[in-house]
């Protein structure tokens, strides 16, 4: 797992990947995480790129608020929002329970993709080569076969 975890973080142009990262409870992220869609998927995606990146390449934990809170800024979430649903452990909860019940069903690895067309779904689970994102998008008829 080890070998292909580096092998995609290599290709998409990422260095210093580690698995050495302390981990614990994740919720707090999750729920930032279900804040920031409702502020958009690019706010959203990058905060979510922002929490990989401080634990996949500097080894910070996701769980610990300072990363969350740096990562929140850095995804250019508004901060008291940030700060309220950290202060209140129900914010955001239902969201994210809604979230868990609704993906849970099949997965088996992170990250997991669910790719739709609005006809056909693929789940990707796990780490996978950019190669195949772009086979489930040329399937879809997204883009042109590369």
């Amino acid at each position: 797992m080890q070998e292909r975890l580096e092998g995609a973080f290599g290709s998409a142009g990422i260095q210093g990947f580690s698995m050495g990262g302390r981990t614990g409870p994740t919720l707090d992220g999750h729920r930032i995480a279900a804040y920031a869609e409702k502020e958009g998927l690019d706010k959203q995606n990058a905060f979510m790129e922002e929490i990989f990146r401080a634990y996949f390449c500097e080894e910070k934990a996701p769980c610990d608020r300072a990363v969350l809170l740096e990562a929140a800024k850095n995804a250019g979430l508004d901060m008291s929002k940030v700060e309220e649903i950290l202060d209140t452990p129900t914010a955001e909860l239902s969201e994210v329970d809604e979230q868990m019940q609704r993906f849970a069903r099949g997965v088996s690895g992170v990250p997991y993709f669910i790719l739709s067309d609005g006809k056909q779904k693929v789940k990707l689970s796990g780490a996978q080569p950019p190669e195949q994102f772009l086979e489930v998008l040329e399937q879809f008829g997204v883009i042109d076969d590369a």
